[in-house]
């Protein structure tokens, strides 16, 4: 089977997000991020890249603009419009030069060609519940963290990543989602919603609030890195992957039917 996008192997090529962008001449626009190499390299140096292609299925090939050249780390991006029409851009980047240390979500406008950032990126949320937590004694050399020497120190690194906007719920309010901890550990979705006066509000406390979870006893493990397909205004799904049989399965692609729960928040419903 040939490669969607044609990089090569020396790299590791993570997240793509597809948008058509039927004015351009190739109008299949895949974002996605490139780290400085493979294997321990694999986690390091992520920028947000664009390839395209003149069909959905590709070949894409990398169109040589770097979305995210000014950070050491950065992911997962998603393209969404706002109601006004206007063009964004969500993605994850790492925050550590405070705590909590880990990999944050923020949004930014972004050109309506897809290769370049028009403007500052606002954060959507950082990590600040304990389910957050992707290792809780992290050593990285290759970051540097006032006040934290390698030789002797870890960290307890959080993670919060794979936005999703573009949504809203039935009363109109903006809504994220974002998949959130250890990927190979307790791994969930959560949603953060904005208020009438612009407040953003993480909801998924750790007890409540989540859009999908695991659930051991189903044997269903580790749900996370969803983005949206809407069917109809009436049938939305989430596109996902997720473990089936034990917490070491390997991740398998899934849905699950997205619904509005009365307090307007999102809800899944465990992934079949």
């Amino acid at each position: 089977m040939p490669e969607a996008l044609e990089v090569g192997v020396f790299a590791a090529h993570w997240a793509p997000c597809v948008t058509y962008v039927p004015e351009l001449d190739h109008p299949f626009v895949m974002l996605y991020s490139r780290a400085i190499g493979v294997g321990e390299q694999g986690h390091i140096g992520h920028v947000i890249r664009r390839a395209h292609s003149a069909s959905p299925e590709g070949p894409f090939v990398d169109s040589g603009h770097e979305l995210t050249a000014d950070l050491d780390f950065a992911i997962d991006p998603d393209v969404y419009r706002k109601p006004d029409g206007t063009r964004w851009m969500a993605y994850a980047r790492d925050f550590d030069q405070d705590e909590p240390y880990g990999t944050g979500i923020v949004e930014a406008p972004i050109s309506a060609d897809l290769t370049r950032i028009t403007g500052p990126a606002q954060i959507l949320a950082r990590p600040q519940y304990d389910w957050h937590v992707y290792e809780p004694a992290r050593v990285m050399p290759w970051k540097t963290i006032p006040g934290v020497d390698w030789e002797t120190d870890t960290v307890r690194w959080h993670t919060v990543e794979a936005p999703v906007g573009g949504l809203t719920d039935p009363d109109g309010r903006p809504v994220y989602l974002y998949s959130g901890g250890c990927f190979w550990g307790y791994y969930a979705v959560g949603a953060i919603v904005r208020d009438s006066n612009g407040t953003l509000s993480d909801v998924a406390d750790g007890e409540r609030g989540f859009v999908i979870r695991p659930r051991p006893e189903a044997g269903f493990f580790a749900p996370g890195h969803c983005s949206l397909l809407r069917l109809s205004p009436d049938e939305e799904y989430l596109m996902l992957h997720a473990r089936f049989g034990s917490q070491d399965a390997r991740r398998q692609m899934c849905l699950a039917r997205l619904r509005w729960t009365a307090d307007g928040l999102p809800t899944a419903e465990t992934a079949r």
